[in-house]
Formats: C-alpha cells, sequence, structure tokens
C-alpha cells in the first residue's frame, strides 16, 4: 500500500500562496498569518526523516525544510520579512485536528494525502510515497495476511496503517488483537510472534 504524503495546510493558505491576491483581500489563514504577525508550523518529534528533533530538540527534516520554503513565500506575500515563526508538536492523532481549528497553520510531517482527509485539510503536492511494511521476528513463517491470525499488531494510533489493519483484520476475520501505540519508531506495523527468538525481518 502506497501513500502519497505532502505537507498538510489550512486551504487558505495553500491557496493564498500560489495565487496572487491583494492585501485587502486577505482571508482565512493568511488574514490571520498578518494580523498576528506568526505563523505556526506543525512539526512531529521522531518521524524520521521528514519531520523529527535533533540532538539540540529543535524540529528539523526533509519536511520541515519545506515549510521553510513555504514561510518564506508567505513572508513575500505578505511584505513581512520580520514574520515570527513558530513550532508546536503534534502527533498523528492530533495533526488534522489542529490544522482544522487554526491552532498550527501548516503541518510538516509525514501526513499521507487521502480523499477522507481533504474533506478537513488542503495539502501541498506530492513529495514523498513509502510502503508500509509488516516487522517480525525472523522465527517467524509470516508471509501473508492470513499468517497473523490470532496474533498480536501494534499500529500507531490515527495513521491510515491502522485504519487499514483495522479494515484487514475485519475483512479477513483474523481475530488479531490491535495493539493502539502513539508511536512505533520509524515503522508503521509490527507483529509480536508467539515465541521469542533473535533478529527481525520485514515483510510487505
Amino acid at each position: 500500500m502506497k501513500n502519497a504524503i505532502g505537507v498538510v495546510v489550512t486551504a487558505g493558505l495553500a491557496i493564498g500562496v500560489c495565487a496572487p491576491a491583494k492585501a485587502q483581500n486577505l482571508e482565512g489563514t493568511l488574514k490571520k498569518v498578518k494580523e498576528t504577525g506568526t505563523i505556526t508550523i506543525g512539526h512531529r518529534d521522531s518521524s524520521i526523516p521528514l519531520s523529527y528533533l535533533d540532538d539540540k530538540l529543535q524540529p528539523i527534516g526533509f519536511s520541515i525544510e519545506l515549510c521553510k520554503h513555504v514561510v518564506e513565500a508567505v513572508k513575500a506575500k505578505l511584505a513581512m520579512p520580520n514574520l515570527s515563526v513558530k513550532y508546536n508538536p503534534v502527533t498523528s492523532a492530533t495533526r488534522l485536528p489542529l490544522v482544522a481549528n487554526g491552532t498550527v497553520d501548516i503541518e510538516c510531517g509525514s501526513t499521507a494525502n487521502m480523499t477522507s482527509r481533504q474533506a478537513q485539510v488542503g495539502f501541498s503536492y506530492t513529495f514523498f510515497v513509502p510502503q508500509f511494511k509488516w516487522i517480525t521476528r525472523t522465527n517467524n513463517d509470516i508471509k501473508t495476511a492470513d499468517d497473523l491470525r490470532g496474533k498480536t499488531v501494534a499500529v500507531t494510533a490515527g495513521t491510515n496503517t491502522a485504519l487499514f489493519v483495522n479494515k484487514l483484520n475485519n475483512d479477513g476475520k483474523l481475530g488479531m488483537t490491535i495493539m493502539q501505540a502513539r508511536i512505533t519508531p520509524n515503522h508503521s506495523c509490527w507483529s509480536r510472534p508467539a515465541a521469542p527468538a533473535r533478529g527481525w525481518k520485514m515483510t510487505s
């Protein structure tokens, strides 16, 4: 399953930056940014390599670099070279609500562009297409979804992977125990084996 990832923005910011408009016609997010003198960036803390914290706990990553370019475009459009930039941490569960309610003006992370999400927020052009993998112990002979029958699987809460695994479990009547974690380090889906073993393997 491949997912198109783009920067998450409010509709006003996405449209406003791309299309020229007179200052007096500003509305939505651009108007808010103009009036407050601040643009707030939502970031993740461990979505490597797109959005994570460095050793000084500062947001870095590919998505963050792209958002910095967006900020420069906003500064130029609003003629506000000294526009203040603030960072606000978000999680997979809070990122969309915080963009939708205006707490953050743009989310720079690893959010997949899905039709259902487009009803809540706007997306940038796709710049990253990942594919999730199942992670399991090397002594497990797990090659298909049916091999996960009755096993415990951990997924990151609030992600499209969690939705996919739940649907897979229900449709296939697999009887999996699905654990919703806040984050799984650098991976979307884990499978716990029936017996301990050394090493891990990845399977699509």
